[in-house]
């Protein structure tokens, strides 16, 4: 938990296309077998809520200001905020 006053930092997977917002899905990716699909989702049943979440909104409702995000790698982001 972040208490008033502190800071948070998350490192998270981007979406494709520049995380634009779009909710654009890794698994409707052309580039992503269906196989690859299938595994994802068992490992990860929340998957496609989770690259369908805009982060950014969803820290600004819970009271973060300053947000902070951009690339670390090719596929992942670091997003740094304060509340």
């Amino acid at each position: 938990p972040c208490r008033a006053g502190g800071g948070c930092s998350i490192v998270t997977a981007r979406k494709r296309s520049g995380d634009g917002g779009s909710g654009s899905s890794l698994l409707r990716a052309s580039a992503v077998s269906a196989a690859v699909a299938t595994l994802l989702k068992s490992t990860e049943p929340y998957i496609e809520q989770y690259f369908s979440l805009d982060m950014a909104a969803a820290l600004r409702e819970a009271g973060f200001r300053n947000l902070q995000i951009s690339a670390c790698d090719p596929r992942h982001r670091v997003i740094a905020c304060l509340r």
